[in-house]
């Protein structure tokens, strides 16, 4: 869960402009959390495609909102949509398949693995075997989206710009209100 906590200075700054505005700041306070709630997704993607290899446009379909909240929904991933070498099915190595999930820490070597193209819908998936059969083999998987946002340099990332983000917004509205818009 990702939760934004300001800081005493923060909260001075935003009541020192609360006070300024009489009769409306409950006005600005709805606002203020609409434009937040516009504003998480839109910082969620690039955050997370910074530290993960994945698609701001994957984790953009993840995000949803329901009134005041905004919620991340997903399932596992495949490997086959994060970095991985070789990148189309067919290639063998003699080592098998490297993939990354994160950006830092390089490719790891998975041993027995390969790629193939989906029954039906021709995507490309990341697959190891488990036996000597031929329909011995089962998916790799990543951590769903969900668990990406509870990386550490994912959520300081994501907090730091909406702290920023909700400073500006007030800022913005406060100043719109005060000139009569």
């Amino acid at each position: 869960m990702l939760t934004v906590h300001f800081d005493t200075q923060d909260i001075a700054r935003l009541q020192l402009i609360l006070s300024s505005i009489p009769g409306n700041s409950k006005k600005i306070q709805r606002q203020l959390q609409r434009e937040l709630i516009k504003s998480a997704k839109k910082i969620i993607p690039p955050e997370a495609s910074k530290v993960y290899w994945i698609k701001q446009a994957r984790v953009r379909k993840a995000i949803t909102t329901s009134g005041m909240n905004v919620i991340l929904r997903g399932t596992r991933q495949n490997l086959a949509d994060f970095h991985v070498s070789p990148s189309r099915p067919g290639k063998r190595r003699k080592n098998g398949l490297k993939a990354a999930v994160m950006r830092r820490g390089g490719m790891k070597a998975i041993r027995h693995g390969f790629l193939i193209h989906g029954r039906g819908s021709g995507k490309i998936l990341a697959m190891v075997r488990t036996g000597k059969g031929r329909t011995d083999y089962e998916p790799l998987t990543s951590p769903a989206i969900p668990q990406m946002m509870e990386n550490e340099e994912v959520q300081s990332a994501v907090t730091e710009r909406l702290k920023q983000s909700a400073i500006d917004s007030l800022h913005i509205l406060a100043g719109r209100l005060l000139a009569g818009r």
